[in-house]
C-alpha cells in the first residue's frame, strides 16, 4: 500500500497522507470494548458517546445490556443527574416488575453495536478530515484511489481487527441497529 495516493476530487487535485487518514480512524477505533469487557466499562462508554437510549432498547432484549443499562441508572442516580427519558421509563418497568432481565447474555450483541458505532465514526471522520477530497467507496477499476471505507479497513487490520473492506462497507451502509 503506497504512502501517498493522489486523490481527485472533482476540479482539483490532491494528496491524501494515508498515515494521517489511518491516525483519524484510529480515534475511534480504540475505543472499540474488547471482548472481556465489564458491563460498567461498557456504560462509561455508552454516556461517553451519547447513545444510553440504544443501550436501553438492546437491555430489552440481551441480558448484558440490562446490566449495563442498570449500571447506567445508578451513574445518573449517584451523581444527581437527570436521566434520558428512554432510562428513566426503563428503571421504573424495571422496578415495577414490568420487564425482566432477557435469559440470554445478549453479549456479542452489544460488543458488535459499540464495534458498528465506532466503525461509522471513523469513516465520517476520514470523510470530514479530507474535505470532499476523499470518496466514501473506492472504485476498483481506477488506479491509485483510496476511499475512506478501505482506511478505515486498514486501520482496523493494523489494529488487531480482522476486518474485511467488504465487511466495513457493510457495516458503514447499514442502519446501525434496528428497534425492537
Amino acid at each position: 500500500m503506497p504512502k501517498n495516493i493522489t486523490v481527485r476530487p472533482p476540479g482539483s487535485e490532491m494528496t491524501a497522507d494515508i498515515g494521517r487518514l489511518k491516525a483519524i480512524a484510529r480515534g475511534p477505533l480504540a475505543m472499540i470494548p474488547s471482548q472481556h469487557e465489564t458491563p460498567v466499562a461498557y456504560a462509561v462508554l455508552a454516556r461517553r458517546l451519547g447513545i444510553v437510549p440504544d443501550i436501553v432498547d438492546l437491555a430489552l432484549v440481551g441480558g448484558f445490556a440490562w446490566d449495563v443499562a442498570g449500571i447506567l441508572a445508578g451513574q445518573y442516580i449517584k451523581e444527581g443527574e437527570a436521566m434520558p427519558e428512554e432510562l428513566e421509563q426503563y428503571v421504573v418497568h424495571r422496578l415495577t416488575g414490568v420487564c425482566n432481565r432477557p435469559g440470554k447474555s445478549g453479549k456479542s450483541a452489544l460488543a458488535s453495536f459499540f464495534r458498528n458505532a465506532m466503525i461509522k465514526a471513523a469513516v465520517n471522520l476520514v470523510l470530514v478530515a479530507q474535505e470532499g477530497g476523499i470518496k466514501k467507496t473506492r472504485n476498483d477499476v481506477s488506479k491509485n484511489k483510496i476511499s475512506a471505507l478501505e482506511v478505515v479497513s486498514i486501520a482496523l487490520i493494523e489494529s488487531g481487527h480482522a476486518i474485511s473492506y467488504e465487511a466495513v462497507k457493510k457495516i458503514h451502509l447499514a442502519p446501525l441497529f434496528k428497534r425492537p
